[in-house]
């Protein structure tokens, strides 16, 4: 110990290192110091009453039943629903039936108001010759008649109401003619395109007969040929609604067979 006191005196009054290092004393001198293991600080003392409330608080929360999270519950979309559809119209159910009650102008037009008929075409039929002219047919030498072909749709109108409208359009008692048009071509007819159509026809026509003093001169007859007319002729009224003809004959009939229609 002298000695370490006679190094670090001489080393001060010289100021050498050597002598400086040389006089300090060895880690194991100094005796023992306590440390924390891991942090190199005292470690602090711990009451035997604290630790036994940590450990009762470990034991606590080791023993409480660990849930495990519920998963979130799916979200159920509302099925998809189909927008609605638009009323959808029954199918037509299309038929044909002819016609003959004079002039095909008029009776054109008067048929083309009649609910559930689609359309109106003027022709001849009822004679022998094939593929007639108007100016033949007006000549009377071909045995046909002026007649249209009405398209309708069975579901809407029938046979039996077509056959009523036939007999209100024109005068069935005439023969030969119908008001100023004269000739065989103007006769009254009904052409039937089976067996069953003209069992119809007859009946209808004996049904009407009884609201007539004079006998009815309608030709119930089977078809056997439609020939179509002349472009000229169709759609006449409603391409030439001020012609004199339409003006005279075909309007004041439509007016009266309008109302006639609409009361129905």
């Amino acid at each position: 110990m002298h000695r370490l006191l006679l190094l670090l005196l001489v080393g001060i009054l010289t100021g050498s290192p050597a002598l400086l290092a040389a006089a300090q004393p060895p880690p194991e001198a100094m005796g023992p110091t306590k440390k924390s293991s891991l942090t190199g600080k005292k470690k602090p003392k711990v009451s035997q009453r604290t630790a036994a409330k940590s450990r009762k608080k470990m034991r606590a929360s080791s023993s409480a039943p660990i849930t495990a999270k519920t998963p979130p519950a799916p979200i159920e979309k509302a099925p998809a629903t189909a927008a609605p559809s638009a009323p959808v119209a029954p199918a037509q159910r299309l038929e044909v039936a002819y016609f003959g009650g004079g002039c095909f102008w008029c009776v054109e037009g008067l048929f083309q108001v009649v609910p559930g008929v689609l359309r109106v075409v003027n022709g001849y039929a009822g004679g022998t010759t094939a593929n007639p002219t108007y100016k033949q047919v007006l000549s009377g030498s071909t045995g046909h008649a002026e007649v249209v072909q009405v398209t309708y749709d069975a579901n809407a109108v029938s046979y039996e109401q077509l056959l009523d409208n036939f007999w209100e359009i024109h005068d069935p008692t005439q023969v030969d003619r119908q008001g100023n048009d004269v000739g065989p071509q103007y006769r009254s007819i009904i052409l039937c395109r089976n067996e069953a159509e003209r069992a119809q026809a007859e009946q209808s026509k004996t049904r009407q007969q009884r609201t007539y003093r004079q006998p009815i001169a309608t030709q119930v007859v089977l078809l056997d040929k439609f020939w179509i007319a002349e472009d000229f002729h169709q759609d006449y009224f409603a391409r030439h609604p001020g012609a004199p003809y339409c003006q005279l004959v075909i309007r004041p009939k439509l007016e009266k067979f309008q109302k006639s229609v609409g009361r129905r």
